[in-house]
């Protein structure tokens, strides 16, 4: 699965939200500044992300991404809380031994609760659900699966970023018997930065534990690069380069568009 989930799409969302140029004081100020939070949410995002693996096999997938918020405030604790949802469309091309296939991949949903969002902190928790809908074996894993997260998220002070560490666990639990089944945990620490009003920066790890093959560990670094376009559109381009003695390939490249919903 991707190294990033829907607690970084929404979260660059509010990143990208305060990443305009500085606006002028009085009350155009205090409107952007409401514009920023996170319950303007992704209208659309097309992400594109190639692999090349392992003994010569590459995979392209073009993901249709749609994020809801939904947000209210605490009546005695205060700060807010609220539901995060998201669902991909993946298309896949894959090339194994020289053979070319091409159709839809393994659909993929997700409901995270925040129990608690600050201007400081937040804590997202949920789940994730894959659906074994490719067309093809070479284009999904077959298998059901089940992916509970937990994301504890530090905002930096005058909206220059954040930093979270994402924890999901990937478990198979009905599909295909012929299948292999799949048990491994993601963990993913991320660094986003606004270097410039209208540019970011991201960098991560994702630290593969994979239980079904006798706990190997693999990694995977990227650097992202993302620029806002206009109010509503933003950007990014994203190398990644996996490592360690279980390495899962050779390098990767995502590129990515987000369309960000207008707000009332």
């Amino acid at each position: 699965m991707k190294a990033a989930g829907i607690v970084l799409a929404i979260l660059l969302n509010v990143l990208l939200g305060s990443a305009q140029t500085n606006p002028p004081p009085g009350p155009v100020e205090e409107k952007v500044r409401d514009e920023s939070d996170p319950t303007q949410s992704v209208f659309l995002s097309v992400r594109n992300e190639y692999f090349n693996l392992n003994d010569e096999a590459w995979t392209n997938s073009l993901i249709i991404r749609s994020d809801r918020v939904f947000l209210r405030k605490r009546r005695r604790l205060g700060g807010k809380l609220g539901i995060l949802t998201r669902f991909d469309v993946p298309m896949v091309t894959t090339g194994v031994g020289g053979t070319t296939h091409a159709g839809l991949g393994d659909l993929y949903g997700q409901a995270l609760y925040i129990p608690w969002l600050t201007p400081g902190f937040a804590v997202a928790v949920g789940s994730g659900l894959t659906f074994p809908t490719a067309t093809h074996r070479s284009l999904g894993g077959g298998k059901w699966r089940v992916a509970p997260v937990v994301a504890p998220i530090w905002f930096f002070p005058k909206r220059k970023g954040f930093f979270f560490v994402k924890l999901q666990q990937f478990v198979s639990f009905a599909g295909d018997p012929d299948r292999p089944d799949s048990n491994h945990l993601l963990a993913t620490p991320t660094l986003v930065y606004r270097v410039r009003p209208r540019w970011w920066i991201l960098l991560d790890t994702e630290i593969k534990t994979d239980w079904e093959r006798d706990n190997h560990l693999s990694f995977r670094t990227g650097f992202q690069v993302g620029h806002v376009v206009t109010p509503r559109l933003a950007i990014a381009v994203k190398p990644e380069v996996p490592w360690g003695g279980h390495r899962e390939g050779d390098w990767a490249l995502k590129t990515i568009l987000t369309w960000y919903r207008r707000r009332d």
